[in-house]
């Protein structure tokens, strides 16, 4: 889940390189484009979180 979250940020940056070429006639649809994926990743940062505390919990705290 964190490769998930660091691969999608990676994602992230591939496409602000790519859009910034043409962000004069692009920029709505970038701009849409970005928080759509900034929301992908918060939602893959939070289940990371959430994997981690989980696997962390039932591997030390309750084996």
């Amino acid at each position: 889940a964190v490769s998930a979250a660091a691969a999608a940020l990676l994602r992230l940056r591939a496409f602000i390189c790519s859009t910034t070429t043409t962000a004069a006639t692009t920029s709505t649809s970038a701009t849409t484009a970005t928080a759509a994926t900034s929301t992908a990743i918060s939602t893959a940062a939070a289940t990371a979180t959430t994997s981690t505390t989980g696997d962390y919990f039932s591997t030390t705290e309750f084996t």
